[in-house]
């Protein structure tokens, strides 16, 4: 008999017995039985399995179109390296696939259904299934630094994919989704890298490295030299960032030779300092010399009015800077007690004749200070000496006598003798002198009374007397 349905199949049967003997036939009391039979075992299909290395697998749990009574289920495993035991009985437990081989591993699993029904057990045909474990998904990569000296963008991360199935997606820790990463800074950067099957992998952490922003920062100071007049500057530079050492060329000036970041200039004009390091990266830096000049006092003194007869207390003097260089302020002291004055063009007049030091002070850039003096002379406004003696004899010298005098405009001179009367008189621009004659005849030797009357240049009344000798 065979049962082709899924549930037992129960036949009665009735054995009616007949017995015959010389043509005589007899039927006996029937008697019955029952035949069952049970259906073929039979397990559900399972769908093939592909597992990750190292996921931990669900239940596989085996399933029988079977209706009635009991269904038990073998299975044999012929590759147990997967991480699944050779055979088990019931369904098979959860278990964590490994793979360490670098391609996929295959097991074929046989199930062997057994059925029970009322002590009557059937073992049905087997059914087969594989479970595939992927190889591991190996991520690795090679970064290159964002060391380009202009771009700070400039790293990258080629990666390396293998193992797993199919294709394979990448999510970055920066958002990106591509394989590679181009055009990134410095930082750290993991991927995770998911392939067909949804096994995923994680990456290790990736750093792209930069050097310190390459920084040159330059400082200056002027260094004065009062007394020789010449300025210098002081150039030194600071280094930070880039990747040591580095070379240091200036254009000009004068390098320490102990310390080439320091550069003195003792000229004005444009400068330049190119910063190179170990990477090749630059930084020129333009430095742009201008020195105030400085230079030596001097002044040049005029008058408004005459000063053939010399410097006088009736002129209105001028004195006009002429110093060199790039001076900022200039101030006069005029030697006699009054105030100091500033200004490149003055004009003073003195108020009494005597012998006065102008002292100009002038004033330059980084503290620097030039003095000139110049002695002068101031009169009168004119000049008249009264001699006091002569002698008359004929010799050629001093045989007359008459007042020394410059810059009068009229002069008149009286002479007297000891009683007081007048005994010679001249009133001319050029005098001539009186030759100790006196109404026709020697005068006798004694003292006699000399008045000199006049006006000078500045219309200023003059009045000198005196006494003098006449000697033979």
């Amino acid at each position: 008999m065979t049962n082709s349905s899924s549930t037992t199949i129960t036949a009665t049967i009735t054995v009616t017995p007949t017995y015959e003997n010389s043509g005589l036939s007899c039927s006996g009391t029937a008697d019955t039985f029952t035949i069952t039979v049970n259906p073929s075992p039979q397990v559900d299909e399972v769908q093939d399995i592909v597992l990750c290395n190292n996921e931990d697998s669900e239940i596989i749990t085996f399933t029988t179109s079977n209706s009635d009574g009991t269904t038990t289920y073998n299975w044999t495993n012929d590759n147990p390296s997967i991480g699944l035991a050779a055979s088990g009985a019931g369904d098979i437990p959860s278990f964590t696939a490994t793979n360490p081989s670098i391609v996929s591993e295959g097991a074929l699993i046989t199930v062997t259904p057994t059925y029970d029904n009322n002590g009557i057990v059937c073992v049905g045909n087997p059914e087969t299934f594989s479970i595939t474990v992927l190889s591991e998904i190996v991520v690795s990569g090679t970064p290159s630094d964002a060391v380009d000296c202009n771009d700070a963008n400039s790293g990258d991360i080629d990666l390396l994919v293998s193992g797993g199935s199919g294709s394979y997606s990448f999510l970055w820790s920066n958002g990106a989704t591509t394989e590679d990463l181009s055009n990134i800074p410095s930082g750290e950067y993991s991927v995770e890298v998911t392939d067909t099957e949804g096994c995923i992998a994680q990456s290790e952490t990736f750093t792209i490295w930069r050097q310190d922003d390459f920084i040159v920062d330059l400082q200056t100071s002027i260094d004065p030299n009062c007394e020789g007049n010449f300025v210098s500057q002081i150039n030194d530079i600071t280094i930070s960032g880039g990747v040591p050492p580095y070379s240091i060329n200036w254009s000009s000036g004068s390098v320490s030779i102990d310390d080439s970041s320091v550069m003195t200039a003792y000229e004005n004009g444009t400068y330049t300092v190119l910063v190179t390091d170990s990477f090749g990266c630059q930084i020129e830096t333009e430095i742009i010399v201008d020195f105030a000049e400085l230079g030596d006092a001097s002044f040049d003194l005029t008058s408004s009015g005459q000063i053939d007869c010399g410097i006088s207390i009736f002129n209105d003097l001028i004195f006009t800077n002429t110093s060199s260089g790039d001076y900022i302020s200039v101030s006069w002291d005029f030697g006699n007690g009054s105030p100091v004055v500033t200004g490149d063009s003055v004009t003073y007049t003195y108020p009494n004749p005597g012998s006065y030091t102008v002292t100009q002070t002038v004033e330059y850039n980084y503290g620097c200070f030039e003095t000139y003096t110049e002695q002068i002379e101031v009169s009168d406004g004119y000049d008249i000496v009264l001699p006091t003696a002569f002698s008359p004899n004929g010799d050629g010298m001093n045989d007359t006598i008459r007042p020394v005098y410059g810059c009068i405009n009229s002069i008149e001179m009286y002479i007297y003798d000891t009683f007081g009367s007048l005994i010679y008189y001249e009133n001319n621009a050029e005098l001539i002198g009186w030759d100790g004659i006196l109404e026709g005849r020697k005068a006798e030797n004694g003292n006699y009374l000399m008045v000199v009357k006049g006006v000078t240049i500045y219309q200023e009344n003059i009045n000198r007397q005196g006494v003098f000798t006449l000697l033979r």
